[in-house]
């Protein structure tokens, strides 16, 4: 055995085993890292600053990539990247601590397109109220739009939307800002397709993008006619942009409800009974069915506020039922007025109050005929004035202390009066010496009703008798009483004879919509009219043929206006 060449060959081997361990423990070794990150939103979009939140546990510098189909478009030496992608897609974010590519941590972003932004102008969308829809895009270079398409879909039959101008065409718009106006209340869904210039915008590189919108529309708000149906019950009528919703409380009225006021939320209603007109003292004349003055409320609940006692066989009992009335909420009174000796007033917060001629009604009295400075027991004095059974029209409860009493039939015109005026005890023996400073106006006119209209100044008013025979015209004047025009001459139904016509007892004024209302009763043999509710614009128009039916098919007395929108 050559132990020379073993020796040798030991001694190399050993020493190439230290060189190598030599080696090893010269070599740097990487830290213990954990290297991690966080989105700050959930899913980002394109246009969107995202910031990637280093949770990185270890290191002091720190390098970002961002890159897409292998190529790097963007880097960071922060220690958390904040950063905005422009286009959607699917991009890849890395990070490496300190240098050590080996604790290189990298996520694949998927980034999502930044979609229209619809607005409208309003805060809250309510039916047949027109609204204006814009959109905002994201659209980073300014290429532009190449087109808008609205879709407006409802689960609800019938159309979505009714359009104004020309902007919406079956249930679509192609225009940037359409205004439209949805036609019933409910959940309508708006999806708008925006096509841009820029097609990187879109995912499918089209630069299409869909977006889709819940509207939550509400009930169309509108004014309210309450209609005394003529022996029948009480209707109403929310006076939609679209026509008339016409609903039938099933709350019944009496025999002749002439008069119907709305006033603090509630209905009035005052009813003169069966008999109107004047009876022969020498027969016996039964009232079979007595007025009454009642409410309603908004549930549709009735509070009866008087009863009269007047079915007794004497001629003139029947006289003192609420012939028509009005309500002073505020100073908690509602007055009434009889056929032709006066006005009274009760209690609002009295409830079934009983009412008789012969008893109790002189403890309520108001205001007689005599006791204003207008009267005259002979009847006109140089054209001015009214006289001994003066027939009632209406009465109302006007602003600043006012009231307004017209007379009809037998009597013209429409005076007006303060509390103050009130002469109690005067008589056509011992009558008052002054004229109540408020005036009176439509002196030649024999006024059964009126209406109103504040903001034009004007009055309208119907009439019970014109040269001596029994009509329904309905007139509009100045508020001064003058330049008195005809608004509506078409035969009425006659009822109380000539002489004590009821005419038209329901007149509203709505400035919401526009329009005069009244309740028109056409004669049974009218071939050519129709009953029904009547309507005329406010706007200073002075053509008859403008005067339209509004509601068709319902015979009515009194009417009246909640113009609170509901």
């Amino acid at each position: 055995m050559n132990y020379l060449k073993f020796g040798k060959n030991f001694l190399a081997a050993i020493l190439a085993l230290s060189i190598f361990v030599g080696c090893s423990e010269d070599e740097e070794q990487a830290p213990v890292y954990d290297v991690g990150f966080n989105l700050s939103v959930d899913s980002p979009v394109a246009g969107q600053a995202i910031t990637f939140e280093n949770i990185s546990q270890g290191g002091s510098a720190f390098v970002w990539t961002i890159s897409q189909n292998d190529q790097e478009i963007h880097t960071s030496n922060e220690k958390n990247l904040s950063y905005t992608f422009k286009y959607p897609g699917m991009y890849n974010v890395s990070v490496v601590p300190d240098g050590w590519d080996v604790k290189l941590i990298a996520k694949n972003v998927t980034i999502g397109e930044a979609l229209p932004e619809i607005f409208m102008d309003v805060e809250e969308v309510v039916a047949q109220e027109g609204v204006e829809l814009s959109a905002t895009v994201y659209d980073p270079d300014a290429k532009g739009v190449k087109s808008y398409n609205w879709e407006f879909v409802t689960a609800q039959s019938g159309a979505a939307i009714v359009a104004t101008g020309d902007d919406v065409e079956n249930n679509a718009s192609s225009v940037a800002a359409p205004v439209v106006k949805f036609a019933n209340d409910g959940i309508v869904t708006v999806r708008l397709t925006v096509t841009m210039n820029d097609t990187a915008l879109s995912t499918a590189g089209d630069g299409v993008l869909v977006y889709e919108y819940e509207v939550d529309v509400k009930a169309e708000l509108a004014p309210t006619l309450y209609i005394a149906q003529k022996e029948g019950t009480l209707h109403t009528a929310r006076m939609l942009a679209a026509g008339p919703e016409l609903a039938d409380t099933s709350i019944p009225l009496g025999v002749h409800p002439l008069t119907v006021r709305y006033k603090g939320d509630r209905v009035y209603i005052f009813d003169a009974g069966s008999l109107l007109t004047y009876v022969n003292p020498e027969t016996t004349a039964t009232q079979e069915v007595p007025g009454s003055i009642t409410s309603v409320d908004a549930e549709g609940n009735v509070t009866i506020h008087a009863k009269f006692l007047t079915t007794a066989t004497s001629a003139s009992a029947h006289y003192k039922d609420a012939f028509t009335g009005d309500v002073d909420v505020e100073n908690g009174k509602i007055y009434f007025a009889d056929r032709r000796d006066g006005v009274y007033a009760i209690p609002l917060n009295d409830q079934t109050l009983e009412l008789d001629p012969a008893v109790n009604m002189a403890d309520y009295q108001f205001v007689k005929n005599a006791e204003l400075g207008y009267y005259s027991s002979y009847g006109l004095v140089d054209g001015y004035g009214y006289g001994w059974g003066a027939l009632n029209g209406d009465f109302q409860v006007m602003e600043g202390g006012e009231f307004w009493w017209s007379k009809a039939s037998n009597h013209r015109g429409l005076w007006k009066f303060e509390e103050g005026d009130i002469v109690p005890g005067a008589n056509g023996d011992n009558p008052p010496t002054s004229v109540p400073a408020a005036g009176a106006l439509l002196r030649d006119h024999t006024v059964k009703a009126f209406a109103v209209d504040k903001a034009n100044q004007k009055i309208y008013f119907s009439a019970n008798k014109v040269d001596g025979v029994g009509v329904g015209v309905l007139y509009r004047a100045n508020l001064d009483g003058s330049n008195v025009e005809v608004i509506d001459d078409a035969p009425f139904q006659i009822e109380g004879g000539d002489n004590e016509n009821v005419g038209i007892t329901g007149i509203a004024v709505d400035a919401h919509t526009g329009y005069v209302y009244w309740a028109y009763r056409a004669a049974a043999e009218d071939e050519e009219n129709v009953s029904g509710i009547k309507r005329f614009k406010l706007d200073g128009t002075t053509d008859k043929d403008e005067v339209e039916m509004y509601i068709e098919g319902v015979e009515a007395y009194g009417l009246a206006l909640d113009s609170n929108l509901k």
